[in-house]
């Protein structure tokens, strides 16, 4: 017979959320700043949509 379950406290279910968030705002930062450079540069227009996509997946 099991005795009865502790449950875990809060702070140790969440600790993955606080390990992701610093991740997640690196990815968005690199995306914007690799498309922004892209629409500085000159280049044609259309290239912009694509190059957000393609950077989320290369990241």
């Amino acid at each position: 017979m099991e005795g009865p379950q502790m449950e875990r406290p809060f702070i140790d279910r969440i600790g993955w959320l606080c390990s992701a968030i610093p991740c997640a705002t690196d990815g968005i930062i690199s995306t914007a700043s690799l498309m922004a450079g892209i629409a500085s540069a000159g280049i044609a227009s259309s290239a912009i949509p694509v190059a957000g996509p393609v950077t989320m997946v290369a990241g």
